[in-house]
């Protein structure tokens, strides 16, 4: 009654906010910093320059104590800056802390860490190729640029794969999207908004005895009779049901009898009637905001988002999570900012009382973060 005497909200809208457990002073103090050197000792003047050195570090100093770090536990102070990751660091029972001595991962004070996955590219260029340029609409070739990402130092361009309904539990499927400006472009589709329909179905029908199999359909526009033939062209629908969105590989066009064979099957067959799109496609490569990705000739081609035809250019490599905990126990990350990787930011599985506290994850191919068993995990912003 008094709060709403003095106008405030009848209840305090912190007292329900989980606040972070008061940490122990730590017995043992790392420091990873991006000019460090994983020869260095780990000290403040002389730091290590990757966790993965720190996670190692921590673990010999465990196993001079029996197994068990004295009461505090172990801190690692990572200061602000740039960390390429290539590989993910991967903590397990071994690496697990106790109730008196935990481990924790976490930002200096006011400083910012980000660990990124991916590449800054360069070298973008008007498109003038004759063989590509033909293939692009007439009203927006002028627009259309190219960066070639071999040249950037990509050599693993990644694949799309199947996503959506019956493939959102980890391990999902690594995704590669392009940035500018920390916004992802969106693969080139038609038609650019909305949806087409599924012709009568030949193979694969809804609820059939071949429900699983590969599909067969007709198609009714004239559009995808002016593609040429692509190995990887995809389509996204609602095959069966409205709340079963499935990503399908093409396996061919028949343009003769207006035929979509397909590479997969889905959860409950090809239903007649039912909407979707196709994606990276090039001739639709239409609009700001838009990209193709030839894996052929590690290409990719784009038209920037309007305002950003400058923009800086972003390109994921990490194809495996930037963390991962199996099965272990009272470890922290505080404050930390992964981001441009193909799957997932962090990945706890199993083990007891892990905390993630104030870290960002962003520009990511699948999911931030996964929690699959174990008890008293936390996620705080």
């Amino acid at each position: 009654m008094r709060r709403r005497l003095d106008g405030q909200p009848e209840f305090d809208p912190l007292a329900g906010r989980t606040r972070l457990p008061p940490a122990p002073r730590p017995a043992v103090t790392y420091y990873v910093a991006p000019n460090g050197d994983d020869t260095q000792p780990g000290t403040r003047q002389r730091p290590f320059a990757t966790l993965k050195r720190a996670r190692d570090a921590i673990r010999q100093r465990k196993a001079q104590y029996g197994g068990r770090l004295p009461a505090g536990g172990a801190a690692v102070i990572v200061r602000g800056g740039v960390y390429r990751v290539r590989q993910t660091l991967s903590l397990t029972e071994a690496d697990s802390g106790t109730a008196e001595a935990p481990i924790v991962y976490r930002a200096a004070p006011g400083e910012r860490p980000v660990f990124t996955g991916g590449v800054v590219l360069t070298g973008l260029q008007p498109v003038r190729d004759p063989s590509v340029l033909r293939r692009l609409p007439e009203t927006v070739r002028d627009r259309v640029r190219q960066i070639d990402l071999k040249r950037n130092g990509v050599t693993d361009l990644g694949t799309i794969q199947q996503r959506g309904y019956g493939f959102a539990r980890y391990p999902t499927h690594p995704w590669v999207d392009l940035y500018v400006d920390d916004q992802p472009l969106v693969l080139a589709r038609w038609p650019n908004d909305g949806f087409v329909r599924v012709g009568r179905v030949f193979r694969g029908r809804f609820r059939g005895p071949d429900s699983r199999q590969p599909g067969e359909f007709a198609y009714e526009d004239e559009r995808p009779n002016r593609w040429e033939p692509s190995d990887d062209l995809w389509m996204f629908g609602y095959w069966g049901h409205l709340w079963a969105g499935r990503g399908i590989k093409v396996q061919q066009i028949d343009r003769r009898n207006r035929r979509i064979r397909t590479v997969h099957g889905t959860s409950y067959g090809f239903r007649e009637g039912m909407p979707y799109y196709y994606f990276n496609v090039l001739e639709e490569l239409d609009r700001p905001g838009e990209w193709y990705l030839d894996r052929r000739r590690g290409m990719a081609y784009l038209i920037p988002p309007e305002g950003h035809e400058d923009g800086r250019l972003e390109f994921p490599i990490l194809e495996a999570p930037f963390v991962t905990l199996e099965n272990v126990s009272h470890v922290t990350l505080h404050g930390l900012q992964f981001e441009l990787g193909r799957a997932e930011g962090a990945v706890i599985v199993g083990g007891t009382n892990d905390l993630l506290a104030a870290c960002t994850f962003r520009k990511l191919g699948t999911h931030g973060v996964v929690v699959q068993g174990g008890s008293r995990h936390g996620v705080l912003g």
